[in-house]
């Protein structure tokens, strides 16, 4: 804390572009004080406290009214179904309603990002890359692993490695699918 940053309860309001009563608001909601003040002795607070405080409740304010949103939101949803952004039926809200509805589910998925809930499509594709190739390298390490340390027959192996080769085609396969899905759904 530098001596340049505390300031008199009225020059703390008039830095904030705030009046007096507010900035004695705030102290009464929890802003801190370098130094209380009273009859004759002035209040000392220090502007990047007071600075951080109120960008603390700013932000706690947002997550509440984002939480809220949400709530409201998901009980819109139990209650009326994914209709939900439907007025009437076939009349659909007003566009600042539906500005409304989809800044809350932004808010929501925010939020939700935030608390590590969600995860970018793109990171998930590169880490199932990684580690469905480190499944295909040892699954077609395996015949050979096993030959070497159970003494298999080669005709064995051979049959081995071509099961493991279906196996690993299937998967392809079914990926290739869940990805062709994913791309029309979006």
């Amino acid at each position: 804390m530098s001596e340049q940053d505390v300031r008199s309860l009225g020059d703390t309001a008039r830095f904030f572009d705030v009046s007096a009563p507010t900035v004695k608001t705030w102290i009464v909601n929890g802003c801190p004080v370098v130094k209380g003040g009273s009859n004759g002795v002035a209040y000392e607070l220090d502007l990047r406290a007071v600075h951080a405080w109120r960008q603390a409740r700013s932000d706690a304010e947002e997550r509440a009214t984002a939480e809220r949103l949400a709530r409201d939101h998901q009980l819109k949803l139990e209650f009326l179904g994914d209709g939900a952004l439907i007025a009437n039926e076939g009349e659909t809200l007003s566009r600042r309603a539906q500005a409304e509805a989809l800044k809350a589910e932004l808010d929501r998925t925010k939020l939700a990002q935030l608390r590590g809930e969600l995860v970018s499509a793109a990171d998930v594709k590169f880490e199932l890359t990684s580690v469905l190739g480190l499944i295909r390298e040892r699954l077609r390490g395996l015949p050979d692993e096993l030959q070497r340390e159970l003494g298999i027959d080669d005709e064995v192996v051979t049959e081995m490695q071509a099961k493991v080769d279906a196996a690993l085609s299937d998967l392809a396969d079914a990926l290739e699918r869940v990805m062709i899905d994913d791309a029309q759904a979006a």
